[in-house]
C-alpha cells in the first residue's frame, strides 16, 4: 500500500466536499503524520475534522493538539477542558494552532 501524502489527501477531502460533505472522517491512521494529513486537508477545504479517537487517553489528546475539530468518542468535559487549559498554555511552543481549531468548532 502506497504510503498517504498530503496530496491524496488534499484530493479525497475536495471529492467529499463535491457530495456535499461539511467534515471528513478522520479515521484511525497507522501513523500521526497520516492523521496531521487528513487535518490540513480539510482545513485548507474550510471543512472541519472528526477524529475516531481511540479510547486511549494519550491518542485523543494528539488529535485534539493537532487540530481535529472533536473526537468522537467522548473524553469527559472536565478532564477536557483541563488538558485544554494546559495546551493553550504551552500554545506558542507548538506546531499547531490548537485555540483557532478548537474555538472553530465551538467548543
Amino acid at each position: 500500500m502506497p504510503r498517504s501524502t498530503v496530496s491524496m489527501m488534499r484530493a479525497h477531502v475536495r471529492r467529499l466536499k463535491a457530495q456535499g460533505a461539511h467534515s471528513v472522517k478522520n479515521y484511525n491512521q497507522p501513523r500521526r503524520e497520516q492523521r496531521q494529513q487528513v487535518v490540513a486537508a480539510a482545513l485548507e477545504e474550510n471543512m472541519r475534522s472528526v477524529a475516531e479517537g481511540g479510547s486511549l487517553f494519550g491518542l485523543d489528546m494528539t488529535l485534539i493538539a493537532d487540530g481535529n475539530t472533536t473526537v468522537e468518542h467522548n473524553i469527559p468535559l472536565s478532564i477536557f477542558m483541563m488538558m485544554f487549559s494546559v495546551l493553550r498554555k504551552v500554545q506558542d511552543g507548538l506546531h499547531t494552532d490548537i485555540g483557532r481549531h478548537i474555538w472553530r468548532a465551538g467548543g
